[in-house]
């Protein structure tokens, strides 16, 4: 049984974490902390498929249900995490209703789609109870509790949100921390952080946009993004450190990241400010939120504050 989907019909939540750090032993050890799942990210780590099998059947020795996000729109990305065990897959980058047709047609076995089918790890190779009552029975669970998970984090995934999440074969939506929507109201922004749709910043009215991360992949995101929307012209993507590579004075700072990095990025942010300047941190989970207030007391005021479900957004203005 898929424990995510359990705890769903359960009314229960499911809590879990991503790792990148390509160590079965590691995600073992996750298995002790009372997670119900981890996530596998093949998107920003290079984690092979000889690792990530190992990765898949330390979590299910550990209780704890795998997860793996994958790096690309194609059958190879989509079928080979399922045949190692995966109990289900998030798809980053989605931007049109086609995509999402074509990923249940790679994930979902028949009627739903049309997943290529060998016996392997997942219904231990013909001998789990499902397998051998048939392969219809078999297709059906794992149609049923195999998760595909779009992840909205563009302005094409949110345009068409509603057709995506009605689509037979799609289990949910996961929302990427980078999108776009935190940034929304952003004029003239500079992003230094994760921040995968500045397109949506100047779809809205925003004169340009600066999207900045040591990721090479989500730099070359943020420029798709910008391209697909025709504001390309606009913004400009810039793989490294803020501090680094920008230069300027904005309007707007948006720093959506843990709070660790939230405190040192506000460190050198004030030289981007000017005094009208607001200065927008997210992703701060709320037993951090003292940290970072100790952090920039003497430099910024909190003009702004909003909390959910433990996670803590504030708008800052220079003193």
């Amino acid at each position: 049984m898929n424990r995510i989907l359990e705890n769903f019909q359960a009314g229960k939540p499911s809590v879990g974490t991503f790792t990148h750090l390509r160590s079965s032993v590691a995600v073992e050890a996750l298995g002790t902390a009372g997670l119900d799942f981890v996530v596998l990210d093949t998107e920003h780590c290079m984690l092979g498929p000889e690792t990530l099998a190992e990765c898949i059947t330390a979590a299910d020795a550990a209780g704890l249900d795998a997860l793996v996000r994958i790096n690309a729109i194609s059958r190879e990305a989509v079928l080979r995490p399922l045949d190692l065990g995966a109990k289900g897959l998030i798809v980053p980058a989605v931007e049109t209703v086609e995509e999402v047709e074509r990923l249940v047609r790679f994930a979902k076995f028949p009627p739903l789609g049309s997943r290529g089918f060998c016996p392997t790890r997942d219904g231990q190779w013909g001998y789990d109870q499902a397998s051998r009552a048939g392969f219809k029975t078999y297709m059906d669970r794992c149609n049923r509790e195999t998760l595909l998970l779009p992840q909205c984090e563009t302005v094409g995934c949110l345009e068409h949100i509603e057709e995506i999440t009605a689509m037979d074969g799609v289990d949910g939506i996961f929302v990427g921390q980078g999108v776009g929507i935190t940034a929304m109201a952003a004029i003239n922004v500079a992003f230094p952080v994760v921040i995968l749709v500045n397109a949506a910043a100047l779809l809205l009215g925003a004169k340009s946009a600066v999207g900045v991360d040591i990721d090479p992949l989500a730099v070359k995101t943020a420029v798709e993004n910008a391209e697909t929307n025709g504001v390309a012209e606009r913004f400009t993507g810039i793989c490294g450190n803020l501090a680094e590579k920008v230069t300027g004075k904005f309007q707007v700072v948006a720093a959506n990241i843990v709070a660790d990095i939230v405190i040192l990025l506000s460190k050198d942010a004030p030289r981007f400010l000017t005094p009208d300047s607001t200065y927008i941190v997210s992703g701060i989970i709320d037993t951090r939120e003292q940290d970072v207030l100790a952090a920039i007391q003497d430099t910024f005021q909190v003009i702004e504050r909003r909390e959910e479900k433990g996670w803590v957004a504030m708008a800052l203005k220079l003193k």
